[in-house]
């Protein structure tokens, strides 16, 4: 799963390089989930730091798992429920709506990063409960269930345009995708399930966010 994970996110900060060096115009920016990444692209993953993820809050490490961190679950879980409650601030009109899109789509760009690199120290768990109890993960998680929580809530007020409705419609596809799938990838990332489900809803999450990313 991982080289999956990192292939794709390869693919989505070299679609962020060049959408912002204007090497290619959003009209043409488009991929498939089940696309191939050249080595070339590949080397590029860790060009998701700079896709304006510095404010997420959290930074990650290669934690030796251990049985005894269960016990952060706790405190793991009341992270959790803080983060889901924010929202995005509703905008004044669709031009800042726009804006505070491209914002939010390089950070969830970036988030995607981070779980590639934070994968390894995943995968040496023994069960899904040990992975969600690493805080590097559980922070990484609450992140992209708030970003998640935040996309479904935005009203539709006021976002009348084609570009404006294609784009909420896309961040719901992509939240949606998005909670699916953090439930299925503890337990897929350690072995204690088959990867099998966790892939497929990867496919149609990083689907969604290219062609979110593809209207900035």
């Amino acid at each position: 799963m991982r080289k999956k994970l990192i292939a794709l996110t390869a693919a989505l900060a070299l679609l962020t390089a060049m959408l912002l060096s204007g090497c290619i115009s959003p009209a043409t920016a488009s991929i498939s989930g089940g696309d191939a990444v050249s080595p070339t692209q590949m080397q590029t993953s860790n060009a998701g730091a700079g896709c304006g993820g510095s404010g997420s809050g959290f930074s990650l490490t290669d934690e030796i798992p251990s049985e005894e961190e269960d016990g952060q679950s706790g405190s793991i879980d009341r992270l959790t429920a803080e983060m889901q409650t924010a929202e995005w601030e509703q905008q004044p009109d669709e031009a800042a709506y726009m804006a505070m899109m491209e914002e939010k789509t390089r950070l969830y760009y970036d988030y995607m990063a981070q779980m590639a690199e934070l994968e390894p120290t995943l995968s040496k768990y023994k069960n899904a409960k040990s992975v969600r109890a690493n805080e590097s993960y559980a922070a990484l998680e609450a992140a992209m269930l708030q970003w998640a929580n935040a996309a479904l809530d935005y009203p539709e007020d006021g976002l009348t345009s084609p570009e404006a409705s294609s784009v909420r419609t896309l961040s719901c596809l992509l939240a949606d995708s998005t909670v699916k799938w953090l439930e299925v990838y503890p337990a897929a990332v350690c072995g204690e399930s088959s990867s099998a489900e966790a892939d497929a809803l990867l496919d149609e999450l990083m689907d969604s966010a290219v062609q979110l990313g593809a209207h900035f």
